[in-house]
């Protein structure tokens, strides 16, 4: 195969490949109760209701405003709120299309519940896309009830939660946001792209102007250790500043950043005199994804004492989901390692193909960019 027909099939597949790569479809609920009812704010993206819909662009062209009322109409029977056992009657008070670089965002949504009193339980029924329309799609939904707080993820296979309000529901939580952690990074194609970048010439070691087989396991182990470890402590780090809201970039700077990232490690891994990737690129880029990591957790309304959970919970599950990756990939890396094609084909097209992922990803992604007034 030569390198054209690799980066041909690299942007073949990189048209299936979503410009937000890391970014899966999300929804966000909140439930405020209150002693009179419930109040609901919900937000959804205008993508999700743009797929779902069925909506294209000769009949809707960009400016067309979205269609609210369709998408209300349509996510009504789709939530289920029961305090004590009975269903209360949901009513829409307000909804507003947000904006972002100038472009309609997200859908956000009140809606009211009368109670005649604070209820011991509520049931939360969750059906929006869940069921057919996209299975991937899940909803983080906080509950507040005086100085309670639940939060968790609500999908396919658990699209139902019923909650005491008199006790908050930690364990669960937890067990959400950790299973998050895990699949987020497992569906974030730019993130395992890039780690796949960083671990293809692990195995190798530069000798003479020429990719060699590393000659132990020990030495292969150290250098996976060193730069999986680096890479880990640094998008740890701007996980946790960003969702806690101490440091900031705006999405539309950091997801062009992490595809230009992406192209960087698999580019360097075609020069001649390449050396490979040690922790300092590891670390450096690692500042960077965190901020991506950090998207899913930093729009959702919670409590700072419950946040600190969710946070501490997703970020274990990106490093479970990351460890899962490095385990599969290393030892088969390791056993080709001496084979001479292994530096010649896998480690060449492997990364012209993660090349070809990341310039696709960077032209998507570049318009936001100027959208944005960054110019």
């Amino acid at each position: 195969m030569s390198r054209a027909a690799a980066a041909a099939l690299a942007l073949a597949l990189a048209s299936a490949v979503p410009a937000h790569a890391h970014v899966t479809s999300t929804s966000y609920l909140s439930v405020e109760v209150r002693p009179d009812g419930l109040e609901v704010e919900w937000e959804i993206a205008v993508r999700d209701i743009e797929y779902v819909l069925r909506l294209d662009r000769v009949r809707y062209p960009p400016e067309t405003p979205v269609p609210l009322r369709a998408l209300l109409d349509y996510a009504r029977p789709r939530l289920t709120l029961r305090a004590d056992g009975r269903e209360v009657p949901l009513e829409v008070v307000d909804a507003t299309v947000a904006m972002r670089d100038g472009t309609p965002h997200c859908v956000i949504s009140l809606w009211a519940a009368p109670t005649e009193s604070i209820p011991a339980r509520l049931e939360v029924e969750y059906r929006l896309f869940v069921v057919d329309e996209d299975p991937a799609h899940r909803a983080l939904f906080s509950v507040v009830a005086g100085a309670f707080t639940h939060s968790g993820v609500l999908e396919r296979g658990r699209h139902t939660r019923r909650l005491s309000l008199r006790e908050p529901s930690l364990r669960a939580a937890f067990v959400d946001f950790l299973g998050q952690g895990v699949w987020h990074i497992w569906l974030g194609f730019d993130h395992v792209a890039f780690l796949c970048a960083l671990l293809l010439p692990s195995v190798l070691v530069r000798q003479a102007g020429s990719w060699r087989a590393a000659p132990a396991g020990g030495r292969v182990a150290s250098e996976v250790l060193r730069v999986v470890t680096a890479f880990t402590v640094a998008h740890s780090v701007t996980l946790v500043l960003a969702t806690l809201g101490v440091v900031s970039l705006p999405a539309s700077l950091v997801e062009p950043a992490i595809a230009a990232s992406v192209l960087w490690a698999a580019v360097a891994n075609l020069r001649p005199a390449g050396r490979g990737h040690g922790w300092p690129t590891a670390f450096a880029f690692g500042l960077l994804h965190g901020f991506g990591f950090a998207g899913a957790l930093q729009e959702l309304d919670l409590p700072s004492r419950h946040l600190g959970w969710a946070l501490l919970a997703f970020n274990l599950g990106v490093e479970l989901g990351q460890l899962a990756i490095v385990c599969a990939f290393v030892p088969a890396a390791f056993a080709l390692r001496s084979k001479g094609w292994y530096p010649a084909r896998v480690l060449r097209y492997g990364s012209l193909l993660i090349a070809g992922l990341a310039v696709v990803w960077l032209g998507q992604r570049l318009p936001a960019v100027w959208a944005a007034g960054y110019r």
